[in-house]
């Protein structure tokens, strides 16, 4: 019998000697392929002691004061020893009490693996937020800025402008010119002036962000760390070419940039930046109050963006609260502009507290209160309006009151808060797909069949599912195994795997799949993409389904001589080529070149009468070079008119799949008493070997006091 130790937050546990605890543990189940797992343990308890009590802060009367109690809605650090040597970390979730004879007897709690903390963090967090107050890929929405990111990139290569149109359509015509039209051809001799300037303009595009940076964004606002420095990293953009070349495109609504969510036209103006340096009156200081963000007061402005934290207390009776307040007034130039101003909670998902609209000057008051213990809160700032060439005044008053004493307050007003007039700006917060970060990194995850774990020095290890089973060791096993009985079960579950993205909402994809009755980028059916996947008629469909859209891009034709032009672009409308909203699109970037006789048109490029000449522009594209195409099946790639099998699931899902419906395949469930040394040693990773045969490791459970492990095996 071994000995467990539990610790939560470094303290020492006290266990019963009677109660068992078993983990389990696996990393890719071929009972169900699509789910990204975590180790976690049965409920189990742990007695009411003097030293438990301590720590559990005698959860079962809850008449102690929330500040003073233990908090069951997060879950804490904690590690399991096995005889004083240490065999996993993780957290543990307190489920709730057993009381006996009106006295607390015992505490009920689930252990759960590192990687739970993921989920934890982000929780129901929508992707924007990780970008609330980040500035850095923020830019003017202007003609030069726009051309720049179309031929080439913005921010070093973090932000470009695919030829993407989000409502005109697009042709290529060599042979005719057309002031104003959407022809992209660029008309050598005419120089792009009067019924030259012609072509794309930069207000049909939108923007992209490379999806290693929005990852290095998720990472700083979660505060975990992926590794990116091994070979086998996926998110090693010097070691993995594709995806250092995928983007997200930026489009939280359907149409123009400046349309909100209800289609009317505005300029939608955040307030980035404010200076307290002319501030008056001047009684307390926001952008430097407290020390810790985890405790009340506390205050900090970066960015245009006030996070304060607000709180309410009872001690003895006695209420004890902390509570900001604020005033945002606005003044237009002209009196009779129309407008509206918010003041928004952008904590999380952002959600207005505070609104008002009108002409002349307009102010709108909000208080902010905390609840008992204090939270967080994040405030923005924002004016919109329908006139592009709106200026203003803008004032905020910033307030602090401590219950029983009076309200502090700071005001800053006019240009020392900026903007303050109607400038065409990218807020790359505004701009992100509507879509949880849990989501949208469950769809990178399963897109490319990723598996995760925590390291010992705390970073998240991310690799393929390949380039993981690739880097274990063996152990023989057989001496421990009872083999008093055993079984050797079916291994195939389901008859066939699907895999899905989203369902196609543009015109080009809508098109394709009446014409082929099939959805593009789709695999239905494993057994089609591969012979080597041999069939089963027994059990159900399994599905794979992404978060994210796909579109069709089409490369054009001159309209004059039929040729094919080297221009290549999305069009995201609907089947009546109205503008739509896809779901959140994933796409390779190719700066292509297009030469001088196939030169890009763009509108107003050089100025407000000529058109500038484009010889490379930012393709959109399905397909990264040759050799990855971001379809799961098979499909003729739209520039090159080739077939691409190099699919995401030839290179990413094969392997795995074609094992798992081997003939062969069988899942083995023995029952093996582990010592030590490869209880606190074996990786999921790992081979176990029986009387020679090596068997892959599906899924283990085991009881820590006794060893006994229950373990499912495939055989290779």
């Amino acid at each position: 019998m071994q000995s467990i130790q539990l610790y939560i937050n470094n303290e020492r546990v006290d266990l019963f000697e009677d109660e068992s605890v078993s983990l389990t543990q696996t990393i890719q189940n071929v009972k169900d392929i699509k789910s990204i797992f975590t180790d976690f343990s049965q409920s189990f308890s742990v007695p009411a002691s003097k030293r438990n009590n301590k720590i559990f802060k005698h959860y079962y009367n809850y008449d102690i004061d929330a500040e003073s109690s233990f908090n069951a809605n997060d879950l804490v650090s904690a590690r399991i020893e096995i005889n004083y040597r240490s065999f996993t970390k993780g957290f543990i979730g307190l489920n709730g009490s057993k009381m006996k004879n009106n006295k607390g007897y015992a505490y009920k709690i689930t252990f759960f693996g590192e990687t739970i903390e993921l989920k934890n963090k982000l929780k129901e967090k929508k992707l924007a937020s990780a970008f609330q107050g980040v500035n850095t890929y923020d830019h003017s929405y202007s003609v030069s800025t726009v051309k720049t990111g179309l031929e080439s990139s913005l921010v070093s290569g973090a932000v470009k402008y695919p030829l993407i149109s989000h409502t005109e359509r697009f042709f290529f015509d060599s042979g005719t010119s057309g002031g104003g039209t959407r022809n992209l051809h660029y008309n050598e001799s005419g120089g792009g002036g009067g019924s030259h300037n012609k072509g794309v303009r930069y207000t049909d595009l939108k923007p992209a962000l490379k999806l290693s940076k929005i990852i290095d964004q998720i990472e700083t606002f979660a505060g975990i760390e992926f590794t990116k420095s091994a070979s086998d990293d996926f998110f090693n953009t010097s070691a993995n070419a594709v995806w250092d070349s995928l983007y997200l495109w930026l489009s939280r609504v359907k149409g123009t940039i400046g349309l909100n969510i209800s289609g009317t036209a505005e300029v939608n103006m955040p307030i980035t930046s404010i200076d307290f340096s002319n501030a008056s009156p001047n009684q307390w200081d926001p952008t430097n109050q407290g020390t810790d963000s985890g405790t009340t007061p506390y205050s900090r402005v970066v960015n245009g963006i006030w996070t304060c934290r607000p709180s309410t207390a009872v001690f003895s009776g006695t209420v004890i609260a902390h509570t900001y307040s604020s005033t945002f007034t606005v003044t237009p130039s002209s009196s009779s502009t129309n407008f509206s101003i918010f003041i928004e909670d952008v904590t999380d998902t952002p959600f207005t507290i505070g609104s008002a609209s009108g002409s002349g000057t307009v102010s709108r008051s909000v208080t902010i209160s905390g609840p008992l213990g204090g939270a967080l809160r994040s405030i923005r700032y924002r004016v919109t309006s329908e006139d592009p060439a709106i200026a203003f005044t803008p004032t905020i008053v910033f307030g602090y009151q401590q219950l029983g004493n009076p309200t502090l307050i700071t005001t800053v007003t006019g240009t020392d808060i900026a903007p303050n007039a109607a400038v065409q700006n990218i807020v790359i917060a505004d701009q992100v797909p509507d879509i949880k970060i849990i989501d949208f990194l469950t769809g990178i995850f399963k897109m490319f069949n990723l598996t995760a774990f925590v390291q010992d020095d705390g970073k998240i290890k991310v690799s393929t599912l390949d380039e993981f089973y690739s880097g274990g060791t063996e152990y023989d096993i057989s001496q421990f195994v009872d083999v008093k009985e055993s079984e050797i079960n079916f291994a195939i579950p389901f008859q066939e795997i699907a895999f899905r993205f989203q369902k196609p909402d543009t015109f080009l994809a809508l098109n394709f799949e009446q014409l082929n009755n099939k959805i593009f980028g789709n695999l239905e059916n494993t057994t089609t993409e591969s012979p080597d996947v041999q069939t089963t008629n027994r059990g159900n469909k399994y599905v794979v389904t992404l978060p994210f859209g796909k579109m069709i891009y089409e490369r054009l034709n001159d309209l004059d001589d039929g040729s094919q032009s080297l221009i290549q672009y999305g069009y995201c409308v609907d089947k009546d080529q109205n503008p739509t909203n896809i779901k959140p699109l994933i796409l390779n970037i190719t700066n292509t070149t297009t030469g001088t006789d196939t030169s890009l048109s763009f509108y107003q490029g050089v100025s407000s009468n000529t058109a500038a000449k484009l010889t490379t522009h930012n393709r959109p594209s399905n397909t990264f070079s040759t050799s990855q195409s971001l379809n799961f099946g098979e499909e003729i790639d739209e520039y090159s008119g080739n077939a691409e099998d190099d699919s995401l699931f030839e290179n990413f899902y094969k392997n795995y799949i074609v094992d798992t419906f081997d003939k062969k395949r069988r899942i083995t469930k023995v029952t093996a008493y582990l010592p030590l040394k490869i209880l606190l040693n074996y990786t999921l990773a790992d081979r176990f070997i029986i009387n020679n045969r090596k068997f892959k490791i599906n899924s283990i459970k085991t009881n820590l006091q006794t060893g006994k492990s229950e373990i499912e095996l495939l055989n290779e």
